[in-house]
């Protein structure tokens, strides 16, 4: 049997891999192949069309499943299998907490990692819906060229799936859409990103936890329209306020961009509060957020809950004084970490994070907070600060770079908390810290992005005396 692309194959499906593909090992004439799948799990069996062919490993779509796994359950959401939003919607969440489990032991054990490790249980939802407290929405068109609002189907640049309903986010959302559909789309146009024409870009929403809070942003392109495009938005938020007990807040951005030149966005607050407030509980102790269109908040304050719990006890268990808050963002590690002796340093790249993070330690009585807007990568050394006890780190997805490690191992701190939002790229930092005398010796994971294959890692490095 010669493989190729397009040939079909018979598959039983037995696991998963972390980039939620099913994952089979399967036999042709003789030669035994590693086999991966998209939309598929465990307990699936199928005919399958190759997509990629290596020397062991095949990639594959789904054609037909002929038997379904015992691990399906029925899904909520329109999108599913649509776009790339909830690929593990359809596995039953505990199969969903196991493979997010083992896939920690897995990688630390590839990296020889593991050992001596304290691996905690995945923190899990007991509600896994309604979790978000933002959800981007694009418009753009269907694959029939109908303009439609919703996410970008998988593997496709511009399509956009048209979302009737949004489990992740509110179950109002329905309703939000449909009100979106009539006060936008009938009169404007979506945007093209291929040929840079349209109105439609974007619209955001913003919620507190208890729901009672919202704010919008609608994003559009330097228009003609713009005026009438503002009109159709406060009409939008007074047909949604009436979800709300308190004013919504509302806002237009306009995006402009020319070829050969750089990219303008303009944010115009257009009614309502500025900001609105997160609260979140932890031990009995209330912390308050301001959340402004371009502050970054953790995506899931129920589960930011339970990462800043983690966060404070460690803190306290080594009784912290000096705190480097590296990455800081708008400041909330350090500020849950904070006793009445605690002096934070924090520094992150972006300036309107800095302003705010500055702002929340004051709202949070954090009395000695010091925040500077910088290039952690690049300019950490270049601030002399008092020697730390502890390093908070919270990087961006890619990670620390070599570089910032070094600088790290530099100070004085003797332990560090590694806050990470991807397994892979914290695994090959806990590589190469230990390379610099730092041990990982405590991990929890987190699972804040249920029905995903991502989650988040709280963990603890020690240095190595010797």
């Amino acid at each position: 049997m010669q493989l190729k692309k397009g040939t079909i194959i018979k598959a039983t499906f037995t696991s998963l891999t972390s980039f939620a593909q099913a994952h089979a090992k399967v036999e042709i004439e003789g030669q035994e192949y590693n086999l991966v799948c998209t939309d598929l799990y465990p307990g699936d069996t199928a005919n399958v069309q190759l997509t990629k062919i290596k020397k062991s490993f095949l990639e594959a779509e789904p054609v037909e499943i002929l038997e379904y796994s015992e691990l399906r359950v029925p899904t909520k959401n329109s999108y599913f299998g649509i776009s790339n939003a909830t690929p593990l919607e359809a596995l039953k969440y505990e199969k969903q907490l196991e493979l997010k489990q083992n896939e920690v032991s897995r990688i630390l054990n590839n990296l020889n990692l593991a050992e001596g490790v304290d691996i905690k249980p995945i923190q899990a939802m007991q509600e896994p819906w309604y979790y978000r407290n933002k959800v981007e929405y694009s418009f753009g068109y269907d694959a029939d060229f109908n303009p439609v609002i919703g996410f970008h189907v998988k593997k496709r640049r511009f399509d956009i799936v048209d979302v009737t309903s949004c489990h992740l986010f509110n179950k109002n959302a329905a309703e939000y859409l449909e009100h979106a559909r009539k006060c936008f789309l009938k009169s404007f146009t979506p945007y093209q990103f291929s040929c840079n024409q349209g109105d439609l870009r974007t619209l955001t929403f913003k919620q507190t936890q208890d729901h009672n809070q919202l704010m919008v942003i609608l994003e559009i392109s330097k228009t003609p329209a713009q005026e009438h495009i503002q009109g159709s938005l406060v009409e939008f938020a007074s047909k949604i306020q009436e979800y709300y007990k308190k004013p919504i807040s509302v806002y237009l951005q306009v995006t402009d961009v020319h070829k050969g030149r750089r990219t303008t966005k303009n944010l115009t607050h257009i009614q309502g509060p500025r900001f609105i407030t997160e609260t979140l509980t932890i031990k009995s102790k209330d912390y308050t957020f301001d959340i402004y269109p371009n502050s970054f908040f953790q995506p899931n304050p129920s589960q930011a809950t339970q990462i800043f719990s983690l966060v404070q006890d460690i803190t306290a268990e080594y009784n912290a004084e000096i705190i480097y808050d590296l990455f800081c963002g708008t400041g909330t590690l350090g500020i849950v970490s904070a006793n009445p002796s605690t002096r934070i340093y924090g520094m992150d790249i972006v300036e309107s994070s800095i302003k705010l993070a500055t702002h929340n330690a004051q709202q949070n009585n954090v009395q000695e907070a010091v925040y500077i807007a910088d290039d952690i990568f690049k300019n950490l050394q270049n601030y002399i600060w008092p020697d730390p006890d502890l390093i908070l780190i919270d990087p961006p997805r890619k990670g620390l770079e070599p570089k910032t490690i070094d600088l790290i191992s530099q100070t004085t701190a003797k332990v560090l908390v590694y806050v990470s939002c991807n397994l892979k790229t914290f695994a090959n930092d806990a590589k190469l810290l230990e390379e610099y005398g730092y041990k990982l010796k405590q991990l929890t994971p987190v699972d804040q992005f249920p029905h995903t294959k991502h989650l988040e890692i709280v963990s603890v490095f020690i240095q190595d005396p010797k």
